[in-house]
């Protein structure tokens, strides 16, 4: 048997003493480098501490229970995952902890094991000896693709920006410390690792101990979601300034449509038949317009995609839709005379207030400069969801259904309140384009 197997199976039975001895976690003391890689590959209890000088700025938490970014001092970092009642979730912190719904695999199962599925990745079941080879070593460059992956999971990040990492630097001098330096990055980011057996994010211990399940949505909120990803509604055009509506917008699964001029673009996906030699492929987002009820088309597509929804930007892209914890229900007070008719829901989340914002083409950055939208200050998305009773999820239509998007935002010291009311669902429809694109696309 070699040295270095040798000393791996002595440093596994100190480790395993130390940590049954007692009834509860016992913190572990790695006394070389070897030791302390080992204790990131072989268990499911560390903290990997981000340090800007000596002041740590945030911890990313391995334990039995969870995985992720937690810091009692500052909770709005708190990004991490969790394993509790039937699976897999995620929680955040924005006043107050935020569970998200569950997260599937694949095959559309619960993902039940924090350490054993595609979606998390750490060290655990890194092969040591890819990582170190000489045990008495101190310091090294970390070769290992693996344990690479491992830790861009442990800080937040995919692994598509393993490409990204030019350097991993392991260095132990009574404390494990990682150096990682990224190509596009001039700073060299400083990690100190510790609490070997005794790290734990108490929320998540609290949730697994009571068996507290992920966030499910309620019945007005997944009907919602189901309706706006279904892309095929009507949405009405609404002039903040002159307080009026002025046309139409028809969102379909293969066009978009507007009243207003009356032109729209249309996905395209036509292959060449062969045994027609003036055929030829047609693959792409077309303008179209309507006049006097004849269609016609522009002959250079605009873009190669054939997902209208993707080139349009349709709110079934919206973040929010896959992220409806952060929605707080009850109704919300406006300046305007707005009255509500269903359910009502706010979201304030900035970054999800912005994403909204640019799926209904209200960005301030891509207004026209004069336009009350280029310097508004956006403060909140209000939903007014009335679900006629006869509607189903799964249903292609759903009878007088409104959702009612009501965008706030301040303009030279002023609240405005813009109206994005969606209707009609299911009806989206110009039946001789239908008729056309049902022979014309034939591509998958």
């Amino acid at each position: 048997m070699s040295n270095s197997k040798t000393l791996k199976n002595l440093s596994l039975l100190v480790f395993s003493i130390s940590t049954l001895c007692g009834c509860g976690a016992k913190e572990v003391k790695p006394e070389s480098l070897y030791q302390a890689l080992e204790l990131l590959t072989t268990t499911k209890n560390y903290t990997f501490n981000q340090m800007v000088g000596d002041e740590i700025a945030r911890s990313y938490v391995v334990s039995e229970n969870a995985v992720g970014c937690f810091n009692k001092k500052h909770l709005e970092q708190s990004d991490f995952y969790l394993v509790a009642d039937k699976g897999l979730y995620n929680v955040t912190y924005e006043d107050g902890y935020r569970k998200s719904e569950y997260i599937l695999n694949e095959d559309g199962d619960y993902i039940k094991d924090l350490f054993a599925n595609d979606y998390i990745k750490t060290l655990y079941g890194v092969d040591i000896e890819d990582v170190i080879s000489d045990p008495s070593a101190s310091s090294l460059t970390v070769k290992s693709r693996d344990f690479k992956l491992g830790f861009l999971g442990i800080v937040g990040l995919s692994s598509t920006n393993y490409a990204d990492i030019e350097y991993v630097k392991a260095n132990f001098n009574g404390i494990l410390e990682l150096e990682v330096k990224f190509f596009d990055k001039k700073d060299v980011y400083s990690y100190e690792v510790d609490d070997f057996g005794t790290s734990s994010i108490p929320y998540a211990d609290q949730q697994v101990k009571r068996k507290s399940g992920a966030f499910i949505p309620d019945e007005d909120l997944s009907a919602m979601r189901a309706l706006i990803k279904g892309n095929n509604f009507k949405l009405d055009s609404y002039d903040v300034i002159e307080e009026k509506f002025y046309a139409q917008e028809w969102l379909n699964q293969n066009y978009w449509f507007s009243t207003y001029g009356n032109y729209g673009y249309v996905a395209m996906n036509h292959v060449t038949d062969k045994a027609d030699p003036d055929d030829k492929d047609v693959k792409g987002c077309y303008m179209f317009q309507v006049q006097d009820g004849q269609l016609g088309f522009y002959g250079n597509p605009l873009s190669d995609t054939t997902d209208i929804a993707e080139f349009e930007n349709y709110p079934s892209k919206m973040k929010t839709l896959n992220n409806l914890q952060y929605l707080t229900k009850g109704d919300y007070e406006l300046k305007s005379d707005y009255k509500y008719n269903g359910e009502v829901y706010s979201l304030t989340n900035k970054t999800l207030v912005y994403d909204v914002l640019g799926c209904f083409g209200l960005l301030p950055s891509k207004a026209s400069d004069g336009s009350v939208f280029k310097y508004a200050e956006p403060r909140a998305i209000v939903m007014d969801i009335d679900i006629d009773p006869i509607y189903d999820i799964g249903d292609e239509k759903a009878g007088k259904t409104e959702i009612t998007y009501i965008y706030v935002f301040d303009y030279n010291g002023t609240e405005y309140d813009m109206y994005l009311p969606m209707h009609s669902f299911g009806e989206a429809s110009i039946p001789a384009l239908d008729k056309y694109l049902e022979t014309f696309n034939n591509g998958n």
